[in-house]
């Protein structure tokens, strides 16, 4: 049963949320919609009513699909039972807001997919770009070789949760990697190192 949203008064919060799940206004992928329901601290049966109730058996999840699960989730959050009722004694009123954990798994499964989908069109902000990971590279205190002394550098990944450690020529060869595997875009490296304490390299 399609339910009318213009019976009762959409809270902002739902279009806010539409516009998270969604690439550019598009139907929403089946993964972000199910990382949604795990963000609303809600048990298993609930979500299988809400599921039932508002997710289509197949295919994306379209925008009225969405408001109907926010709506769900609200009632849910409230005490009170799930059904189709709650829609028709809604007329006239605000749909409940509902309370979402954190949107930010959302927003970077959103991303990523849309990165699997179209990988040779980036198509994403700055600010997006970096909310995929994060990367930090610390100096490792200086180590003695054979003959050399020499630095390390610790490269951490927060996405991955890993860890792996690098010297100075191995930014080096993904500098040239990436010169060579993009040839088009901008990449800037400041090459002459006077010491392991102002090397930097940017891509």
């Amino acid at each position: 049963m399609t339910t009318d949203f213009s019976a009762g008064t959409i809270p902002p919060l739902y279009r806010e949320v539409f516009d998270v799940c969604s690439h550019n206004g598009e139907p929403i992928h089946r993964d972000v919609y199910q990382c949604l329901l795990s963000q609303c601290n809600l048990g298993t049966a609930q979500l299988k009513i809400i599921w039932d109730l508002a997710g289509p058996s197949q295919g994306l999840i379209t925008r009225t699909n969405l408001y109907k699960t926010l709506a769900l989730i609200g009632w849910a959050q409230q005490g009170k039972s799930l059904s189709q009722k709650l829609f028709d004694s809604a007329a006239g009123k605000e749909y409940p807001t509902p309370s979402i954990s954190d949107l930010t798994p959302v927003k970077n499964l959103v991303l990523q997919l849309n990165l699997k989908a179209n990988p040779a069109v980036l198509g994403l902000t700055y600010t997006e770009i970096t909310q995929l990971d994060t990367i930090s590279v610390e100096l490792v205190p200086e180590k003695k070789g054979l003959f050399l002394k020499y630095s390390e550098y610790l490269v951490s990944s927060r996405r991955f949760n890993s860890k792996v450690t690098r010297r100075y020529n191995d930014f080096l060869a993904l500098q040239e990697l990436l010169l060579n595997r993009f040839p088009y875009r901008y990449v800037v490296y400041y090459g002459y190192v006077v010491s392991d304490f102002y090397f930097y390299i940017y891509a």
